[in-house]
């Protein structure tokens, strides 16, 4: 038997057998782990998906409950002026809260007040004419008082009911009245339509495979986008995920299996800000779990085939593998960026995406359609910034735009509010946002931005300046009248001795006459500049942004002043160097909050004990690092101080620290208003000799814009 006869061994069959298997076992747990990745990068664009339609949905419901909000206040003013007897002012108010319901603006159905007894006092509803029993109504009997006499000061929201006033389908949101001395008074009742806040739900959805649901945090939904009549009023199953984190009181991810179609959901779950109301949004991504059952069904029969055709057809159909993994990633991608640009679209302004590059070029790679609305400009004529720039007449803060993406881009987030005109004439005023999301190892930027028409809510504003302005008019006009009767008078007695003197004496009293007639021509130029001042002040027009002269709207605010101070024994110290650069502003705008600051000042003078009432109006040249060359002015009283609770609220609206009656809490807020439209700052704080400090930052108008030199001065003081 030679040696070629005899057996051979397996052990190359054997080891290429083992290899194989091992091959095979690689490739299992790679397709293993692959799978699961995919599985995982689902799950992720599903909730970041849920999250973000969630976080739209929160904006857009947190819009209507701040209108909610503006109207309680407003219904807690109505109460307050009608206790004083301001009739004009009460039927003011009730107008402007018909016009609301009447446009049906943000989904308001009505608003009404009702009684301490329960009984509705005045609605804005047209068809009210008698009064309703709401006494057993929750969202009444939420704010009674408690056994110590104090009623809840919190929103209240009702579940999905008919309104006894309306005779339609609401959801009422209200809050406690107070009257004068803190008792309760009543509830504001302010109706929603919970089919108009069921469309707003539904078009923030990219497509119908999706839910959103406003929930109460007891697990009562009060709508949905999906058939706000049948489903409003719906209650949480108990053991419900959504209800787990509902009672407590975290938001959160989570899955959820069932409408939709009964399909598994990726599902969000977000707070409202200051309400009892949750958001949660449910979206359904099918479609990558069917990618992945795909990938999983031929990922096994690819196992298969290499176990019968080894080496070679393992190497073929991972290369199949991987194709079809990176089409069904970017069959995804774009599936995503659809929906993403629908949400977008469904945006009551305008969103883009720009980027801007190391050497400070700025290129727009996205803009929403919705910029047609705003500006009535296609979205490639938007795109075009000097045509874009050519049509903006004035921005808020004044240098704001100026490399405003830059800004952006080095220093965060960034708001400028600008004038724009319309193609067809018409102007508006919108709001640009801007701030960065991402940066790039070369110096690229990433940026987006959003603009948002806010035309009606600065004329509110406007109008809220003017009424304020002419409310300081009606606080000063008992000591105005004063200041002008007394040159007035002195006039009156000067030309009656005149002529007196004439008569008697002859031509030798021609030289005391012309003394006389000098001092008469002084008090009348005296009594006119104060005129001549009260005329510009109660102009609505504050006039254009120019070089302002801070001394000359420091005199002017103390000329106005200055009989209430002296009234109150308030001694008013102005302490103006000559040299005092002009600042970017509206004289009659810095004006009205040096005024309103000095009153207020007064005020805390007359609650203290304090043996010297005194006020120091001073400036000085500043530079500060963002503004550069600036002027800072201070407010400084020797009053009580301010309380150390109050002064993080200090500038908010509707918050006082004045007697019921004696105060609207809007002074400040638009002291801080007209501040940020000048491009300038406002500060609270207590000095530690005692009284408080109001601190104003203006940026100066620039060198050239200097005031003329004047002679020294000590400072003036005026009693």
């Amino acid at each position: 038997m030679s040696l070629d006869s005899l057996p051979r061994p397996r052990h190359g069959l054997l080891l290429g057998l083992a290899l194989v298997l091992l091959l095979i076992g690689a490739a299992h747990l790679a397709v293993e782990v692959f799978l699961d990745h995919e599985r995982r990068q689902a799950e992720d664009a599903g909730f970041d998906d849920a999250g973000r339609t969630a976080e739209a949905a929160r904006l857009t419901l947190l819009r209507t409950l701040d209108v909610v909000q503006v109207l309680s206040r407003m219904s807690q003013e109505r109460a307050t002026l009608a206790a004083e007897g301001n009739a004009a002012a009460v039927a003011a108010m009730e107008a402007l809260a018909r016009q609301v319901a009447r446009r049906r603006a943000f989904g308001i159905l009505q608003v009404a007040l009702v009684g301490p007894e329960g009984r509705v006092a005045w609605s804005s509803e047209e068809r009210w004419q008698t009064p309703v029993d709401l006494s057993d109504r929750a969202h009444f009997r939420a704010h009674l008082p408690g056994p110590d006499g104090i009623p809840p000061d919190r929103l209240y929201i009702s579940e999905p009911l008919v309104g006894r006033v309306t005779k339609l389908p609401t959801i009422q949101a209200s809050r406690v009245v107070l009257d004068e001395v803190g008792r309760f008074a009543g509830v504001a009742v302010i109706s929603l339509d919970p089919f108009d806040l069921s469309r707003l739900l539904r078009e923030l959805l990219p497509d119908e495979a999706g839910v959103i649901s406003v929930i109460r945090e007891d697990g009562i939904v009060l709508a949905r986008s999906q058939g706000a009549a049948a489903t409003g009023g719906d209650r949480l199953e108990p053991d419900s995920p959504a209800m787990a984190l509902l009672r407590s009181g975290r938001e959160g991810n989570f899955h959820a299996i069932g409408s939709p179609g009964g399909r598994t959901t990726y599902s969000a779950i977000r707070r409202v800000p200051d309400s009892p109301v949750y958001v949660a949004a449910g979206i359904a991504v099918a479609q990558a779990a069917a990618v992945a059952n795909r990938l999983r069904t031929m990922l096994r029969a690819g196992e298969v085939a290499l176990a019968l055709l080894a080496f070679g057809t393992l190497g073929l159909f991972h290369q199949r593998r991987q194709r079809h993994a990176n089409q069904a990633a970017l069959a995804t991608a774009k599936t995503l960026q659809r929906q993403l640009a629908r949400v977008l679209e469904g945006l009551p302004g305008s969103a883009y995406r720009a980027e801007l590059d190391a050497a400070g070029q700025l290129r727009f790679l996205y803009g929403s359609s919705s910029i047609t609305g705003l500006t009535g400009l296609s979205l490639a004529e938007a795109r075009d910034l000097p045509a874009w720039l050519a049509r903006i007449e004035a921005a808020e803060p004044p240098d704001a735009l100026q490399g405003l993406h830059r800004r952006a881009a080095r220093e965060g987030r960034q708001m400028v509010d600008v004038l724009f005109r319309r193609p067809d004439g018409t102007r508006c005023w919108l709001r640009i946002t801007v701030q960065p999301v991402r940066r790039h190892p070369d110096g690229r930027v990433e940026l987006v931005g959003y603009v948002a028409d806010v035309t009606e809510q600065r004329e509110a504003f406007s109008a809220v300046v003017n009424s304020a302005k002419l409310a300081t008019l009606g606080e000063m006009a008992t000591g105005l009248a004063h200041e002008l009767n007394q040159p007035v008078a002195i006039m009156a007695l000067a030309a009656e001795n005149t002529i007196r003197a004439l008569r008697r004496r002859g031509p030798e009293a021609i030289p005391d006459a012309l003394r006389r007639m000098e001092r008469i021509g002084a008090l009348a130029q005296r009594a006119k500049a104060i005129i001549d001042h009260l005329r510009a002040f109660g102009r609505t027009d504050p006039g254009p942004l120019d070089a302002v002269s801070v001394a000359e709207a420091a005199r002017g605010a103390a000329m106005l002043v200055g009989a209430a101070l002296r009234e109150a024994a308030v001694t008013l110290v102005l302490d103006l160097p000559p040299d005092l650069p002009r600042v970017r502003g509206r004289q009659l705008l810095l004006e009205q909050v040096l005024i309103n600051l000095l009153l207020n000042a007064r005020d805390a003078l007359l609650e203290g004990p304090s043996a010297v009432r005194r006020i120091t109006l001073a400036a000085r040249p500043a530079e500060t690092p963002a503004a550069g060359a600036a002027v800072v002015l201070t407010v400084a009283d020797t009053g009580p101080g301010i309380p150390a609770a109050a002064l993080p609220r200090l500038f908010d609206p509707f918050f006082t620290t004045k007697p019921t009656g004696q105060g609207t809490g809007l002074g400040l807020t638009l002291c801080h208003g007209i501040m940020r439209s000048l491009g300038g700052e406002i500060g609270a704080a207590n000095r530690p000799a005692g009284g408080a400090e109001f601190r104003l930052l203006l940026q100066a108008a620039g060198a050239a814009a200097a005031e003329p030199a004047a002679p020294a001065a000590p400072a003036a003081a005026v009693p």
